[in-house]
């Protein structure tokens, strides 16, 4: 029986998901100058030819995760901002709901360790450095009130 679009889209969807998880934990803990294209294809159990077809470079595979991680920050930013509370409850809520994120999901740590390392690196791609400099303001603005 043949496989439908729909479930070919999925098994691409979750394969690509897959590789940017893998990714993701290789760059927290090496960084992006020490992680080679093998190094995520082997993590993903993939071959390189194969992860190929989903990114054409390690440098994309981290734009895409930057993007990815600002994203995610600056939904829960204006998430916050839309709370009727004050500025020190916004805080403390803010601060529950990362712990709670920390704990539920593996790679919520890894996101945030990501944005810390890329802001502070003058080595990353420049796709990387215009999302950073484009979405750094977004996140800022909820708690200041």
């Amino acid at each position: 029986m043949a496989r439908n679009k729909e479930l070919n889209q999925r098994m691409k969807d979750e394969r690509r998901e897959q590789i940017l998880s893998k990714a993701l934990m290789l760059y927290a803990t090496k960084g992006l100058a020490a992680t080679k294209i093998t190094d995520i294809s082997k993590a993903a159990g993939i071959s390189q030819g194969l992860l190929y077809h989903y990114f054409k470079s390690k440098e994309e595979i981290f734009v895409e995760l930057i993007g990815i991680a600002f994203a995610r920050m600056n939904e829960a930013c204006r998430w916050l901002e839309r709370q009727t509370l004050s500025p020190k409850e916004k805080i403390e809520l803010a601060i529950r709901e990362l712990l709670k994120l920390l704990d539920q999901n593996e790679d919520a740590a890894r996101y945030h360790l990501l944005i810390a390392q890329a802001t502070a690196s003058d080595s990353i791609p420049e796709e990387a450095k215009a999302i950073i400099k484009k979405k750094t303001h977004i996140h800022m603005k909820p708690l200041l009130g």
